[in-house]
């Protein structure tokens, strides 16, 4: 198990992934997926508030990543059947009500926000850069999807896995924190 005492404020971030309506919200884009109910089972939008006041009052920056639909992609063009079919389904568009941050998460000032067009957060983004730039060696990693963007996120994806590039990764698995 990690040492938490170890982890330094200055150096660490933490990631939010997808807590936008379209992903958890009841009336979202991802309504029918049983997104919503999985994350009000798991009380995900309360734990995270708490993870993003603490890290706060830290000093610990906060980087929100939002999926959004992806721009300009091609038909069959290099893009799995699932994001073909987010591309084409409802939801998922900048500027919507759909990509709002659930309330009570939303990003304050001195936060970042990323959005993303694939799973992993370091997918086609700046994410690997703004971390660099920022001297950042230890991920904390939250979501809605646990076993899909969080998990991708952590791994990296071919795009270098944070281990790899010297960061250490702390996933908080929300079926753990009640």
């Amino acid at each position: 198990m990690a040492d938490l005492e170890a982890i330094d404020p200055g150096r660490t971030v933490l990631m939010v992934l997808d807590m936008h309506r379209d992903v958890v919200a009841d009336d979202g884009a991802s309504k029918d997926s049983g997104a919503p109910e999985h994350a009000a089972k798991q009380n995900v939008v309360e734990n995270i508030k708490g993870l993003i006041a603490a890290a706060r009052q830290s000093g610990t920056p906060v980087l929100h990543i939002h999926h959004r639909k992806g721009k300009g992609a091609r038909p069959h063009g290099g893009m799995s059947r699932m994001f073909r079919g987010l591309r084409d389904a409802e939801g998922f568009d900048a500027g919507t009500r759909g990509m709002e941050v659930m309330p009570g998460l939303e990003p304050k000032d001195g936060d970042l926000v990323i959005e993303k067009e694939r799973a992993s957060a370091f997918a086609g983004t700046e994410t690997d850069i703004v971390l660099r730039a920022m001297a950042i060696d230890t991920l904390i990693l939250t979501g809605a999807w646990t076993n899909f963007s969080v998990e991708s996120t952590a791994a990296g994806h071919g795009h270098g896995l944070p281990r790899d590039r010297g960061q250490r990764r702390h996933i908080l698995d929300q079926r753990r924190m009640a």
